[in-house]
Formats: structure tokens, C-alpha cells, sequence
């Protein structure tokens, strides 16, 4: 198990193998290995492996592997892989986690709650996606909201707020939206959509 630190706990083959920090907790097979980071408690095979960070939280197969960043929650397999950011938290299969370990994401300050949730996501802060795939696409916007499934889900820019089952679905480089039952339009800029034309017949 354990190789150097204080005060850490690790259960499994080659829990906190190689690593360094302390008061980290460490539970199956490869978590918190070859890793230097203290106060991390990680549940699962690999997770948080390879990471420098401290404060962090992660359960499930690889989640916040090779992570650096502090303070950041991940729950689900490959959830916060490869990152840098700080103050994130993600629930879900790869949420905040799709990025190449070539372009580690530094975005910090966001919630993603929902399979595939904010899964591109680099240099973006500031952001919450609640859904399956809500916000999946986005790259360096920030500031977005996005509750529902695959709520602004092409959406890149900034400022946006997508509301509903695919609300705002179709922004895509737009700023400044807020799409409330409304796919919104892909052109769209500061623009202001609340529900579906045919579907809701009065206001």
C-alpha cells in the first residue's frame, strides 16, 4: 500500500504506492498512486492517480486521474480526468472529463451533475450544467447555465441559459442567450426565448 506522508490510510493493491502527501485516504486497487498531493480522499481503481492536487474528492474508476488542481469533487468513471481547474465539482459518467491529457482543462468554479455534462470543457469557469450532455460541447465559455438534458448542448460562447429538456440546443457561438423551453437558434445573440410556438399558445 502506502510509501511516504503522514498520517494517510490506503487499502488495495497498490493504493498510495509511489506517492507522497498526507492525510490522504486511499481505497482499491492503484487510487492516489504515484501521487504527492495531502487532505485527497480517493474511492476507486485509479482514482486520483498521478495527481499533485489537494482537497479533492473522487469516486470511481479514474476519477480526477492526473488531476492537479485543489478543491474539486468527482463522482462517476472518468469523472474530472486530466485536470488543472480548481473548485469544480462533477457527478456523472465523464463529466468534466472528456478533454485530451494533451490539453488539460484549467477551468475552474464549475457544477456538473449528469452523464457526459460539461464533457469538452478546457478553460470555461464559472459554469453549471444539469443534465445528460447539458453544456457538453462547451470549451471556454463561461458564466453558462444550462439545466436539463442536453440543455445548451452545442453551445460554446458565454452568458448563456438554457432551460428544459434541449433548451437552447441550437446556440452555438452566441452570447447572451436565455432559451426557456426553446431549442433558441444558432445565430442568436443577447436573444430572449421562452417557450415552443405551436406548443404554448398564450402569455
Amino acid at each position: 500500500a502506502g510509501s511516504g506522508g503522514n498520517n494517510n490510510t490506503a487499502i488495495g493493491n497498490a493504493a498510495f504506492l509511489l506517492s507522497s502527501g498526507s492525510n490522504n485516504t486511499a481505497i482499491d486497487d492503484g487510487a492516489l498512486i504515484l501521487s504527492s498531493g495531502s487532505y485527497n480522499t480517493a474511492n476507486g481503481s485509479s482514482a486520483l492517480g498521478g495527481s499533485s492536487g489537494s482537497y479533492n474528492t473522487g469516486n470511481g474508476y479514474n476519477a480526477l486521474d492526473s488531476n492537479s488542481g485543489s478543491y474539486n469533487t468527482a463522482n462517476g468513471y472518468f469523472a474530472l480526468i486530466n485536470n488543472n481547474g480548481s473548485y469544480n465539482t462533477a457527478n456523472g459518467y465523464e463529466a468534466l472529463g472528456g478533454s485530451s491529457p494533451f490539453f488539460p482543462p484549467t477551468g475552474g468554479n464549475n457544477t456538473a451533475d449528469g452523464a457526459y455534462a460539461l464533457l469538452k470543457n478546457s478553460s470555461g469557469s464559472n459554469n453549471v450544467a444539469n443534465g445528460t450532455s447539458a453544456l457538453s460541447s462547451n470549451t471556454s465559455g463561461s458564466g453558462n447555465t444550462a439545466l436539463g438534458s442536453a440543455a445548451l448542448w452545442q453551445a460554446t460562447a458565454s452568458g448563456n441559459i438554457g432551460i428544459g429538456s434541449g433548451g437552447g440546443g441550437n446556440l452555438t457561438t452566441g452570447n447572451n442567450n436565455i432559451d426557456i423551453g426553446n431549442y433558441g437558434q444558432s445565430g442568436d445573440n443577447g436573444v430572449i426565448r421562452i417557450g415552443t410556438p405551436g406548443t404554448q399558445t398564450g402569455a
